[in-house]
Order: C-alpha cells, then sequence, then structure tokens
C-alpha cells in the first residue's frame, strides 16, 4: 500500500512538472497550456528596443515601452521622445485565431490618436533540440491583417509570423519575450522584447 502511494506520488509530480516549461511558470497546474493561454488579455508592461548597424557601427535605434501606464517612444533619426498613454488588448482565441487591438493616445509633442487592429493565427512550436525549447515553449504569431489608423492596411504576404518564448503562463498572467538578429544585406538588425499581459 506504501509503495502505491509512493508511485502515485512520482507519477503525480512527473506529470506536473511536464507541464512547467517557462522559466517562472507555476510548478504545477491542473490547466492545460492552450487553456491558460486563451482569453482576453490586456498589456500590463512591454519593452521594445530594435538596432540597426552596419560594419559594426550603429546607424539606427527604436525604442518603446509601456511601464505604469505611461507610454514612452524614441528613435535616433528626429530624437524626439513621444509619451502619451497606451492600451492594448489581446483576445486569444481556441480555435488557432487572435485578435490585438491597441490605441496609443499620444500627449507629447503632439496630441494625437493611433490605432491599430491586428488579426491572424496563432500556433505552439514544436520541440526545437538545436534552439533548446520545449514543446509548447514558444508561440507563434502569423498575422494576416494588419490595419492602421488613419493610415495603411496590410496582408498576409507581407509578415512572417513573429515567435515568442513564454517566460511565464499563469492564469491570470503571461511574460512573453523574443530576442533576435537577422541581416539585410549589409545592415545588422537586433530585437530585443518583453510583453507582460494580464487577464481583463
Amino acid at each position: 500500500m506504501q509503495n502505491r502511494i509512493i508511485l502515485l506520488s512520482l507519477i503525480s509530480f512527473l506529470t506536473f512538472s511536464a507541464c512547467r516549461k517557462g522559466e517562472e511558470d507555476s510548478f504545477f497546474s491542473i490547466h492545460t497550456r492552450k487553456q491558460r493561454l486563451c482569453g482576453e488579455w490586456v498589456v500590463k508592461k512591454f519593452k521594445h528596443d530594435h538596432k540597426e548597424s552596419q560594419n559594426d557601427i550603429t546607424t539606427y535605434i527604436h525604442s518603446k515601452s509601456l511601464t505604469d501606464g505611461t507610454f514612452k517612444e524614441i528613435n535616433s533619426i528626429n530624437n524626439i521622445m513621444y509619451t502619451g498613454t497606451y492600451v492594448s488588448e489581446y483576445s486569444i482565441n481556441k480555435n488557432g485565431t487572435y485578435k490585438i487591438d491597441e490605441k496609443l493616445f499620444c500627449k507629447s509633442p503632439f496630441d494625437t490618436t493611433i490605432s491599430m487592429i491586428e488579426n491572424g493565427n496563432w500556433y505552439f512550436v514544436d520541440k526545437n533540440k538545436a534552439k533548446e525549447y520545449k514543446n509548447k515553449e514558444v508561440v507563434a504569431f502569423q498575422p494576416t491583417s494588419i490595419v492602421y489608423s488613419p493610415t495603411n492596411t496590410y496582408t498576409l504576404s507581407e509578415y512572417n509570423p513573429y515567435f515568442y518564448e513564454i517566460v511565464k503562463l499563469k492564469n491570470k498572467e503571461i511574460k512573453l519575450i523574443r530576442s533576435y538578429t537577422e541581416k539585410r544585406d549589409t545592415i545588422k538588425i537586433t530585437i530585443n522584447e518583453e510583453i507582460q499581459l494580464e487577464e481583463e
């Protein structure tokens, strides 16, 4: 009897441990990763850094962030700091579709409102030994349409999927990061981004 209890405890431990993928995940959860990911979310905090260089000389920097409800954005072309408030809502659906609804209310250096609605498909990425990713540790978002107001509309053919490592996946909180470098001709582009979502 005692051996059976020990065996069942070991099986439970291994099962729940296998559910833990991200570095900041709960030790165990009764919900699947899909159940925890799907839902209505609002962006609580984010940071995005974009750097371009040529022959090891930085040619362009673009940074934007959201902290404590304040949005800041600056680029090295005009070196003007844009500030305001920002609202971004994610709807991640069980049928594999998603929608991102963003609104930026810029207050400085001028008053304006910019909105963006992105629709697309999402999916978990399989295990990748070369990149040391576990199964379902990375989520991909493939846009099918992006509409900016008051300017442009983009379609699927113009966008590749973007991949986020899921650092934290809880019932009421998600943390996503992506970091990569690519080359376009002689230009080296480096992207670092972190997004924290909370249940809406």
